[in-house]
């Protein structure tokens, strides 16, 4: 509920930014006067103005959806609620208690957060993109031992993790970003060794690790099968032409799969990213 209000305000700021930038107001005078290189910053000026307005636009229309999504969280809490003060009333009528105070249920925000991402730790059932039982059978066949991540999401897969699988890995310590990796080994159930793509002077094969399963995230092999996260799910998800994953905001997501994301800490006003679907991954959020 927190992001999708961080997004609300960073949208409205945004959007008063851009008023700043260059004025929303309409255009008094949209006539080319003067010679051929007056006109051409006219029509400079005309563009610019245009594109201001359709960046707001979008903008805007992201905290509309946002304000959306947090009116349809407090009423679906209110009703779950309610329900529940009613199914009490009738426990009390049949037990006979009718100067019994009904009981109410509340939802913890937590909880509520919690179902709206998506995001928990690794004890459900549930696991959206995991291999049917065939699947992981020729998969164990293939790459032998298999393991599992701590983290998954209604929206993410968490296993089954093998040698050759993708993941995003956190090097220990307390500045390290989340980067693109490949598991090579799997020592156990919750434990690996993972191999960095990117070579460098003393280890121009790649540097390995030995990572735990609070370390990896699964990567799923393919957008096929993957939901649409909900608009302002907080998510990790790599920065396009990089192999390091940052946190981001779900603002959208295109009808091909590809999330549109606000990136934290991005400067450029109103700018929105574009990455696949299958590089968005659950917020690894410490329990």
């Amino acid at each position: 509920m927190d992001s999708s209000w961080d997004v609300v305000i960073s949208s409205l700021q945004d959007s008063c930014n851009a008023n700043e930038e260059l004025s929303l107001n309409p255009m008094k005078d949209t006539t080319l006067k003067g010679k051929d290189q007056a006109k051409t910053a006219q029509v400079d000026q005309i563009l610019k103005h245009q594109e201001n307005l359709e960046k707001t636009k979008r903008i805007i229309e992201t905290a509309v959806s946002n304000i959306k999504g947090l009116l349809k969280i407090a009423r679906s809490g209110s009703e779950i609620e309610e329900m529940a003060k009613h199914r009490e009333i009738g426990k009390e009528a049949k037990s006979g208690g009718k100067n019994s105070e009904p009981k109410r249920i509340r939802l913890s925000s937590k909880y509520i957060e919690a179902e709206k991402s998506g995001v928990h730790s690794n004890t459900q059932d549930k696991n959206p993109g995991k291999l049917s039982d065939e699947a992981e059978e020729t998969a164990m066949k293939i790459h032998g031992r298999k393991g599992r991540s701590y983290y998954h999401s209604a929206y993410n897969p968490s296993e089954p993790l093998y040698a050759g699988c993708e993941v995003a890995f956190k090097p220990k310590g307390h500045n390290s970003e989340w980067i693109l990796c490949e598991v090579t080994r799997v020592l156990s159930d919750t434990k690996f060794e993972v191999k960095d793509p990117e070579p460098d002077e003393s280890n121009p094969l790649g540097q390995r690790f030995k990572a735990g399963w609070k370390d990896v995230i699964k990567i799923a092999e393919a957008n096929k099968g993957l939901r649409d996260y909900p608009v302002g799910s907080k998510v990790l998800a790599r920065y396009p032409e990089t192999t390091t994953f940052y946190p981001a905001v779900v603002i959208g997501a295109k009808r091909d799969g590809t999330c549109r994301l606000k990136f934290d800490g991005e400067e450029e006003v109103g700018k929105e990213t574009l990455v696949e679907r299958r590089l968005v991954l659950p917020y690894p959020a410490r329990e």
